[in-house]
């Protein structure tokens, strides 16, 4: 387009015609990307040189998307991270995105409003650390969009962001204690150097101090003693050494452990212990050993029985545990009653320690105080050994757990045994007792219930002829039921019983003997016929040498007759009265039981 002003086809020395142009061209139906134009001038002989522009055609702002978090979730954690893709037109269709420079996050909240960019790509992620932010729970928006060299840069401009709200909860999680030494219950002996240890920890930052108090019950909790500790280990340990001399000989303490991260307190952890403080210096305290004491004990009671004998009994030994160090003292072993329980005020009058030292509870003992057997669990019995000077020291506590049980019987899951197999029956009883079974009124088998209230007892299918139901006897009861039924063979009850097996026996030896009668009497007859007198001749003939063809055996020596050969049948405790032949694969009779 000439822009001289002249009249068309008017060219003269001075109106210079084309001194300046443009070009117009629509490149609104065209991809974003870059174009190469070349431009050159003719004045009717020759052409200019070539000129070359590069154009960058970027018309269109880039998208965004974030795929997580959701709008609306609530984060905890101190950081919350963000991902997500962005889109740009600019050098599709093969470098799609490729213009996409970064990603924008503008945060607002209660008094905090930031721009902030991170590096940007077609995926991108960014983690937001708001653990600096104030310990409370509060809503956040977050505007995110994508920048590139031409649009919305450090501002949304024409871009059309992501808006999401999340609620930030970075108030503060309590820290907590655990305490290793004193334990609960614990009778302390006084030292110029008692050592009070535990970890300290906190899930969203550290701990600062550890706060320990120590109260005299007895003196209407009057505090004796505070102070705190301040260094820690990186593990969270902590350990605090006191004078505890001026506590009292057989006062009850209570001590109290809490931490603080600087915002706010855990709970007090709290413990009683009895200060052991003798009036004689020199004595030393009994002393526990917890080298093999049980945490727990558990006893079964029979629920539909009234004996004496319907519950297992604990019994302990405390001589195992607990000891003197100084000699010629003797110690008076009892249960230790806490005065801060109620609970534990009946343990000293069912649990009996004897002067042996034998610790026993029969949970029998509990009927006087209630007949539901579901209440006579001890927990956390706890017995204390005294010396002469009365000197203390309790034993890690034990619990007792009374489990009450009714007799069971669970036949197998098959009622059909091959011949020569075991039909197993398992229960549930009491431990100790016998379960026995029979078959018509003979004993087949019996065993003791095992300590866990669990038995297993074999009926051999050479003890049933067709099929039988076994009777079971437990406690001077009987139990027979249909449901213990079981067959030998096919189901229509083809086995071999026991008078079959003996029938076929007798059968055999009686064949065997006649065979054998049979084919001795024939040779004998032929010897004679053949030899004739001939064979009494040569036996009356004496053999000059014969003496030297016997065995010879030095003086005074007698030779042993060979060994026996070893019986292959095998003897099974659970099936008294029979033998199991591992050669034929069945039981056989035993000739030395008196049932069999």
């Amino acid at each position: 387009m000439d822009t001289s002003g002249m009249a068309e086809g008017q060219v003269t020395k001075t109106n210079r015609p084309f001194s300046s142009w443009y070009y117009a061209i629509d490149m609104s139906n065209r991809e974003e990307g870059d174009y190469v134009f070349e431009f050159r001038a003719f004045d009717g002989i020759d052409y200019s040189p070539i000129i070359s522009r590069s154009i960058k055609l970027n018309t269109q702002p880039p998208t965004i998307s974030v795929t997580s978090p959701s709008s609306f979730s609530t984060h905890s954690e101190g950081t919350v991270t963000f991902e997500g893709t962005a889109f740009d037109h600019y050098g599709c269709p093969m470098q799609c995105s490729v213009d996409i420079q970064d990603i924008y996050f503008q945060i607002e909240g209660p008094s905090f409003l930031v721009t902030t960019p991170t590096e940007g790509g077609a995926e991108w992620s960014w983690t937001w650390d708001f653990s600096g932010q104030p310990r409370d729970i509060a809503t956040y928006t977050f505007t995110v969009w994508a920048s590139d060299t031409d649009f919305c840069e450090s501002v949304v401009d024409e871009c059309i962001p992501a808006v999401l709200t999340l609620t930030i909860d970075n108030s503060n999680s309590p820290p907590f204690i655990s305490v290793i030494s004193p334990q609960d219950g614990q009778r302390l002996s006084v030292s110029e150097e008692t050592v009070f240890e535990g970890v300290a920890r906190d899930n969203d930052g550290s701990v600062s101090r550890v706060d320990i108090e120590v109260q005299d019950v007895v003196n209407n909790y009057l505090m004796v003693y505070s102070t705190s500790v301040t260094d820690f280990a990186p593990s969270g340990a902590w350990s605090l050494a006191w004078d505890s001399t001026q506590l009292m000989h057989d006062h009850q303490y209570l001590i109290r452990f809490r931490s603080y991260d600087g915002y706010d307190y855990s709970d007090w952890t709290e413990m009683f212990i009895v200060a052991d403080n003798p009036p004689d210096a020199d004595n030393n305290p009994p002393t526990f050993d917890p080298s093999g004491w049980s945490s727990e004990i558990t006893l079964f009671c029979e629920t539909n029985s009234q004996a004496q004998d319907r519950c297992t009994r604990a019994e302990i030994n405390l001589l195992d545990y607990f000891e003197d160090p100084d000699p010629g003292q003797e110690l008076i072993l009892a249960v230790y009653d806490d005065e801060a329980r109620d609970s534990d005020d009946h343990f000293g009058m069912v649990i009996n320690v004897g002067m042996n030292g034998m610790a026993i509870y029969n949970p029998v003992s509990m009927f006087f105080y209630d007949i539901d057997i579901a209440t006579w669990t001890l927990e956390n019995v706890v017995f204390v050994a005294t010396d002469t000077y009365g000197s203390k020291i309790n034993s890690a506590p034990i619990t007792f757990t009374v489990v009450g049980l009714e007799f069971q019987i669970t036949p197998p899951e098959d009622d059909m045994l091959p011949s020569g197999g075991v039909a197993v029956f398992t229960g549930i009883g009491l431990p100790g007792k016998t379960v026995s079974v029979t078959i018509s009124g003979n004993n087949v088998n019996n065993t003791l219930v095992g300590a866990d209230s669990t038995w297993s007892l074999g009926i051999p299918a050479s003890r049933i002829d067709g099929s039988a139901t076994p009777v079971f006897k437990y406690g001077g009861n009987s139990f027979e039921s249909a449901d213990y039924t079981i067959s030998v063979g096919d189901s229509g009850g083809g086995g071999l019983g026991m008078g079959t097996i003996i029938l076929i026996l007798l059968v055999l030896i009686a064949a065997i003997g006649g065979f054998v009668y049979f084919f001795v009497e024939l040779e004998d007859e032929e010897d004679e016929e053949f030899d004739g007198t001939s064979e009494v001749k040569e036996e009356a003939e004496e053999d000059a040498y014969a003496w030297a063809k016997e065995p010879y055996a030095e003086p005074g020596i007698r030779e042993e007759p060979p060994p026996e050969p070893e019986s292959r049948l095998q003897k099974h405790e659970e099936h008294p009265g029979w033998l199991w032949d591992p050669e034929e694969g069945e039981w056989v009779p035993d000739p030395d039981h008196s049932d069999a």
